[in-house]
């Protein structure tokens, strides 16, 4: 069997606090990606999506670093702790990110054709009329109607969608392996969405392209996934195949996240707003990090932590399916 293309194991990020010292924003997470695979990570804005995804290819901010003991390996070969040269080689290159905000992923002084020239010249060493022709062919593939227009036109003079088809394009531009999408679809109308979301999987299915899909929003994962993680305060607590994490959730949160979408089908119920917030990392309850808002919360779940429940490859952390000598109820 192939091995995976992206495998994380054990990855923890720490991020500084008032006062002095870290805390663990991302807090022993396991996760892989198959080529071609298309995976979601789900969960609310501090379950700590965003730094996960920044620390594969190392591009977290200053002062957040990565946690010894962690392994984020790339076709076999360990990223974490290695040279500033061979990340830059990975960076753009196999390991491309689209950012939930294409107003600030694109350079406002640039051209939008300027800025994936630029990257053509770095990673694939096209220059000039090669390196033109294949910069309108990427703005052709995301869909963009007028490529040459569109090149020769600064970010600002195009609408949300056309920037974000833009980013994609200058994502596609160094020919990775893995298309990390961060919130792609953010801040656009529903419709553009549906569109973005429709782009993603085509190349994914064209290129045999690897995605993972950072969202909070299950319906998008729905549409565009293999396989689901949910996230809540820096620990994934449930994955497995889409359709089986949707249709029969074992973690509380999961379900809780379900509830909280609405309906545009069936009985028309209001959704169920989740109770209180993810709290700080520096403040992670003990046991289990979601019991402060679960509803079913035993007092074991406030005590220790959960251990992985549920038959490979659907499993979640969670006391409440546990029973003696392993396994899900």
């Amino acid at each position: 069997m192939r091995s995976p293309l992206l495998e994380i194991r054990n990855l923890g990020v720490e991020v500084p606090v008032p006062g002095g010292g870290a805390a663990a924003a991302v807090d022993g997470v396991d996760l892989s990606v198959a080529h071609g695979e298309r995976v979601g990570l789900v969960g609310e804005s501090g379950a700590g999506k965003s730094l996960t995804t920044l620390a594969l290819p190392n591009l977290l901010p200053p002062g957040v670093r990565i946690r010894p003991g962690s392994s984020v390996r790339l076709d076999g070969r360990e990223l974490v702790g290695a040279p500033t040269r061979d990340l830059r080689a990975v960076r753009g290159k196999r390991v491309a990110l689209v950012f939930q905000d294409p107003t600030h992923a694109l350079n406002p002084a640039l051209t939008v054709g300027s800025q994936i020239r630029e990257v053509l010249l770095v990673h694939r060493g096209l220059r000039g009329g090669e390196a033109r022709a294949e910069t309108l062919r990427l703005l052709s593939e995301v869909g963009l109607p007028d490529p040459a227009r569109t090149a020769a036109d600064p970010p600002h003079r195009l609408s949300g969608g056309m920037r974000q088809r833009a980013c994609i394009a200058l994502a596609l531009a160094g020919e990775p392996d893995l298309l990390v999408a961060d919130e792609p679809t953010t801040a656009l109308d529903v419709t553009v969405q549906a569109r973005i979301l429709d782009l993603l999987v085509h190349l994914s299915e064209a290129r045999g392209l690897a995605l993972l899909l950072v969202s909070h929003d299950l319906a998008v994962v729905s549409r565009t996934c293999h396989r689901v993680a949910v996230m809540y305060a820096g620990r994934v607590v449930e994955k497995g195949p889409v359709k089986a994490v949707l249709e029969r959730p074992l973690h509380p949160y999961t379900r809780a996240l379900l509830a909280a979408r609405p309906r545009l089908t069936g009985p028309r119920t209001l959704p169920a707003p989740i109770a209180g917030s993810i709290p700080a990392p520096s403040a992670w309850p003990t046991g289990c990090r979601f019991h402060p808002r679960c509803p079913d919360a035993l007092d074991r779940c406030r005590r220790e932590a959960p251990p992985w429940v549920g038959l490979s490859p659907h499993r979640a952390t969670c006391w409440l399916h546990w029973e003696p000598g392993g396994g899900a109820s």
